[in-house]
């Protein structure tokens, strides 16, 4: 059987710069090819790119929703060439809540290009909506959660002419109704996966090797943040590879080019020894540099200085809010002067710090996102990354908004990304709101300018070697981005 993973696209059609390729998918088709699948992955960020680079439009939160399906772009007409061109018999989509849209256009494309093949949908929506994923008739089928095992048993089915498959973890339709199976059980080894594979990876030279850097370590999270849907995702069980599988994957990244890392671990420094001993390791990989996301209380200056010995230039710390109240309500309950002397110390190693903010939050007062915007100057974050409330479906801020008549009728999950202004469920009206955004977009700037100053002041050596390296990395997605502009 031939199959095609595809990942819609949704910031080219905005006219910005980011072709990350999909780890879920880079992961999935290894399996696959380890299955004896003929595998083609498809990247739909690749083509058509722009001049607005990611980051910046994260830091101005610019809305792009008013862009959102178009249709005639692109990177829909590549989709369906290469579609004529490989035939094949299964098309799995991945897709976020924001750009489900976009995976629609595709399988629209696939059932109108290749009748008799057979729609996928998984990633995020699917497994927090399935139901609703299932009410498109251009999509055949489901796979809700971790989909490596699920997505081989399904096609086994498939491949057997059977329309409504006993397969735990997956959803179909009959007559006309979404059914949703049992829950596949989590995989509790996760080394026994293969290594996520990018050789079958559609218009390969149109990449660079930073779009291939993500890493996920280890599946799940512990902490009950009402605002996140990892637990929906993963649970809050931790399940960890071990670093020597980790190793294994940086050595692959490493020979084809990557020298810029993100492991993508909701807490990487959850367990101590664990990172003591990646960090050592990465000892070996001297022209690499990566970065993570913690918690403060996850880490301390010890820590810290074998990390940065390992190669760690970054390290992001979620703050969300300066009001007690809020903290509370969404269960974060951050130490906010813990936090300032974990970004003090990551400092005085030379390793840059993210702390992330939300604004929106239900009934949050102008008042409540001024004590949030205090809250950033004072723990002094290199990068203060503002953005707003995103309750996801299935998440306990959703119910909670659900039950107070705050989200009903048709959603418009377009919208439901972390920089859209259409997110606001505070006190303030929109026009008031919109204007704080602005004021926060002007602090944020100045403060980012002014750590990358102090920054390479205080580690001028640090600062060069490590741009040495990124830039770079850098200079390669430039290349990419052009390239994919043609």
């Amino acid at each position: 059987m031939k199959i095609l993973l595809a990942d819609p696209p949704w910031f080219t059609l905005q006219g910005v710069q980011a072709s990350t390729v999909s780890l879920g998918l880079a992961q999935l088709a290894g399996v696959l090819e380890e299955n004896g699948y003929d595998v083609a992955l498809w990247n739909g960020d690749i083509y058509g790119g722009g001049d607005r680079v990611a980051e910046r439009v994260v830091q101005e939160n610019l809305d792009v929703s008013e862009k959102s399906g178009h249709s005639g772009h692109p990177a829909f007409s590549r989709f369906r060439s290469f579609l004529s061109e490989f035939s094949p018999d299964v098309v799995g989509i991945t897709s976020m809540t924001a750009d489900f849209f976009s995976a629609q256009i595709l399988a629209g494309i696939v059932r109108e290009t290749v009748p008799a093949c057979k729609v996928v949908a998984g990633g995020v929506q699917a497994t927090l909506v399935p139901a609703e994923v299932l009410a498109d008739e251009c999509i055949d089928y489901v796979v809700c959660g971790e989909g490596e095992d699920t997505f081989i048993e399904l096609l086994k089915a498939i491949k057997n002419g059977d329309g409504q498959p006993n397969v735990a973890g997956a959803g179909y339709r009959r007559g006309g109704a979404a059914v949703i199976n049992d829950p596949r059980p989590l995989i509790d080894d996760l080394d026994r996966l293969p290594l996520p594979s990018y050789k079958n990876l559609v218009d390969r030279d149109m990449h660079h090797p930073a779009d291939l850097g993500g890493v996920i370590s280890s599946r799940g999270c512990p902490y009950p943040c009402t605002y996140c849907a990892s637990n929906r995702l993963w649970t809050r069980s931790v399940r960890y590879r071990s670093i020597g599988h980790v190793i294994r994957e940086v050595e692959r990244l490493h020979s084809t080019g990557v020298r810029l890392l993100r492991i993508n671990d909701d807490a990487f420094t959850i367990k101590r020894a664990r990172v003591e001993n990646f960090c050592n390791r990465m000892s070996d990989f001297a022209d690499m540099r990566w970065s993570c996301d913690t918690r403060a209380e996850l880490i301390d200056d010890g820590l810290l200085r074998q990390m940065r010995r390992g190669g760690c230039y970054q390290i992001n710390v979620g703050i969300e809010t300066g009001s007690p109240r809020i903290q509370a309500m969404i269960k974060k309950n951050m130490d906010f002067d813990a936090a300032g002397k974990i970004f003090k110390k990551a400092r005085a190693h030379g390793i840059k710090t993210t702390a992330y903010f939300m604004v929106g939050f239900p009934g949050e007062t102008a008042d409540e996102i001024k004590m949030t915007m205090k809250t950033a100057r004072r723990l002094k974050a290199d990068y203060p990354l503002f953005s707003t409330v995103t309750p996801y479906p299935g998440t306990e801020m959703w119910s909670n908004l659900v039950e107070a008549g705050k989200l009903k009728g048709r959603i418009d999950y377009s919208v439901f990304y972390h920089h859209s202004k259409a997110m606001n469920f505070s006190s303030l009206p929109p026009i008031d709101f919109e204007r704080m955004i602005t004021s926060i977009n002007s602090m944020t700037k100045r403060i980012a300018f002014l750590r990358k100053l102090l920054f390479m002041l205080r580690h001028p050596l640090l600062f060069f070697k490590d741009r040495q390296i990124l830039g770079s990395q850098l200079v390669r997605q430039i290349g990419g981005m052009q390239a994919a502009g043609k």
